[in-house]
């Protein structure tokens, strides 16, 4: 197979009546859902995409997300993901980026007036509609754009090789088989969940697809009623499951064989929670950029002295730490390997990628003896207060670690005399006064962090900003802190 979707064609064939997707009352076939993707693919055709195209993707309904990806991909286009709830200055933004031929969309793009290409919704498929199908592939699988927290989005060109080699490497790490039931609450638009059903595609077996990542009864109940076997979560939604919804957990996911978390760092006491609510089910973190997916993974039951750890290297993965601090042992994270990106869109430089095909990361860590590595944070969110480092994220292990700290995002804020000085966001559960608040969080944190790491400058917030995938957006806490000193 030189291409993911290829395995959509093959499983059609092959016992194609075995169902593939699940989400609210539709539950199509692999041969079901070929034939509604060579339908979408005549749409696109009718609707003048060519080999090579650039077609973008708003579309809410995950099942209809999917049948147009593969769509894109079958008439040799390059889709492009976006997050169903992107706002026009985006999506606009895209378009221009990438020179899309058409955006195809659900109800988002209503009074979009002269925007730089055609917007077409996405189209009814029902049985005689015309049908389409080539065997005739872009190099580039698709793109997605990065998070953007720190700096402009760029499009990420993700090719057909690094799209197999990846999938196969979540079956090869996870120790998946034919038979998995697989819960997807995580948005397509993202490495996370994409990555899954290409691997269920690959398996041949069934994804059940969840619209919200924040209806945690409903999710219970699915994994309860629906059979799953698999499950992915980000570290925010293992938190609210085991903080708050700790024995429902621990009676409904008794029958999950694994659960895959995502990379944001996970705190070591929250990990043994989990693996103590579910003693029978395998845990797995893995770590990873757009631009180098499953990078690296922890299976936490055969590590357990290791649950701080983020992990090591996938198979055909090499890591390694750049320019490393000669007392700490941190550096830039470096990645080699078939998962490593074409480059970013329109840039022939192919930054980040050196010429001996190591990609940086822009994120520090340090790695034991072992090949594990942990990450510490990113490079650019680094903290400097009259030339000592700090990370936000060890600040906010500490601040979180509080009774009275619901969650906290730490940023540097510029100072005359200092450079840099420490801010932190607060979304605290206690109704004192805010000076009292200050106080006693600051004789916290000079417990366990040298004096310039206590934050000076705090803001309260009924909510921290965070990307879908729970990814802190730090450049909005420093144009709060900006705010209010102005």
């Amino acid at each position: 197979m030189h291409s993911i979707v290829d395995y959509l064609e093959k499983h059609s064939h092959d016992g194609g009546r075995r169902p593939f997707l699940a989400e609210n009352d539709r539950s199509p076939s692999f041969e079901e859902m070929f034939s509604l993707v060579k339908r979408m693919a005549y749409f696109l055709c009718a609707n003048g995409v060519e080999k090579g195209d650039r077609v973008i993707l708003l579309i809410e309904g995950r099942i209809d997300h999917l049948i147009a990806y593969f769509a894109s991909m079958a008439v040799g286009a390059i889709p492009i993901h976006l997050h169903n709830q992107r706002p026009r200055a985006f999506v606009e933004f895209a378009a221009q980026n990438t020179g899309a031929k058409l955006v195809v969309t659900q109800n988002y793009a209503e009074g979009w007036l002269d925007f730089p290409c055609p917007i077409r919704p996405f189209p009814a498929l029902e049985q005689g509609h015309p049908e389409h199908w080539t065997d005739d592939r872009s190099e580039i699988a698709y793109m997605m754009y990065t998070s953007g927290t720190t700096g402009r989005p760029k499009a990420v060109m993700t090719s057909q090789s690094n799209t197999l080699f990846t999938a196969n490497t979540i079956i090869d790490f996870a120790r998946l088989t034919g038979g998995e039931r697989e819960l997807i609450c995580l948005p397509l638009s993202f490495t996370f969940g994409l990555g899954h059903i290409h691997a269920q595609l690959i398996l041949g077996g069934q994804a059940r697809l969840f619209q919200s990542m924040r209806d945690t009864p409903a999710i219970l109940h699915a994994i309860e009623t629906d059979g799953v076997t698999g499950f992915l979560a980000s570290p925010g939604m293992i938190k609210v499951l085991v903080e708050e919804y700790g024995d429902e957990f621990a009676a409904k996911g008794g029958g999950l064989s694994y659960i895959v978390i995502n990379c944001t760092p996970m705190p070591a006491p929250l990990t043994r929670r989990l693996m103590g609510l579910l003693p029978n089910t395998r845990i797995y973190m893995y770590y990873g950029l757009t631009e180098a997916s499953r990078s690296a993974y922890n299976f936490y039951n055969e590590n357990i002295e290791k649950v701080g750890c983020t992990g090591r290297a996938t198979r055909g993965v090499a890591l390694r730490i750049d320019n490393p601090n000669l007392i700490t042992g941190e550096g830039e994270i470096c990645i080699k390997g078939p998962n490593v990106m074409l480059g970013y869109w329109g840039d022939e430089t192919k930054a980040g990628i050196d010429d001996d095909g190591w990609f940086h990361s822009g994120d520090l860590g340090v790695m034991d003896e072992d090949g594990f590595i942990t990450v510490k944070g990113r490079v650019k969110e680094q903290i400097s207060v009259d030339g000592m480092k700090c990370q936000p994220l060890e600040l906010e292990e500490v601040l979180n670690s509080h009774a009275v700290v619901r969650d906290s995002a730490v940023v540097g804020i510029p100072d005359e005399r200092t450079y840099q000085t420490v801010g932190a966001a607060i979304v605290t559960t206690s109704t004192d006064r805010r000076e009292t608040l200050i106080e006693l969080l600051q004789e916290h944190c000079s417990r366990s962090l040298e004096a310039f790491k206590v934050p000076k400058k705090f803001v309260f917030l009924d909510e921290i900003p965070r990307t879908e995938l729970g990814k802190i957006k730090r450049l909005e806490i420093e144009r709060l802190f900006a705010a209010d000193q102005q």
